[in-house]
């Protein structure tokens, strides 16, 4: 019987979250803000993997580093270009669906969960990233 995977697609390796407090409310914007989703992201995916032990259900999280598919194009003039900048140096969209398909396909990681993956391997995230206090209740 094949194995159910959940998978979580991230986009920057690491994830870094500001010092400010957990208790306190913060504001965060632009890219800070970004990165803390992605946080957000390895920490569900942590907590997830955890809660689903023993169901046969699989949950990962991977980096497909930067893809030019057109993300951001819709956030004015300035992130347009940036994006127009940055796209020969951008992954194609096969490129940077290989590790979803191979998370989600290969038997080699058919039983591995809550983990982090970057280029089919295995890579630590941040400290922060690691750092399961700071992850859901």
């Amino acid at each position: 019987m094949s194995q159910r995977r959940a998978r979580h697609h991230l986009r920057r390796p690491g994830y870094h979250r500001s010092p400010a407090q957990p208790e306190k409310l913060r504001i965060a914007v632009g890219f800070g803000r970004y990165c803390e989703t992605k946080l957000a992201n390895i920490l569900l995916t942590t907590e997830l993997a955890r809660r689903l032990d023993g169901t046969g259900v699989m949950a990962n999280c991977f980096h497909p580093v930067l893809v030019a598919t057109g993300f951001n194009r819709n956030n004015g003039l300035l992130m347009d270009l940036g994006m127009t900048i940055l796209r020969p140096v951008s992954r194609s969209p096969k490129k940077g669906a290989e590790t979803l398909v191979w998370l989600a396909t290969s038997p080699d990681v058919a039983h591995v969960s809550g983990v982090y993956f970057f280029d089919q391997e295995q890579r630590l995230p941040s400290l922060e990233a690691q750092d399961t206090e700071i992850g859901f209740a």
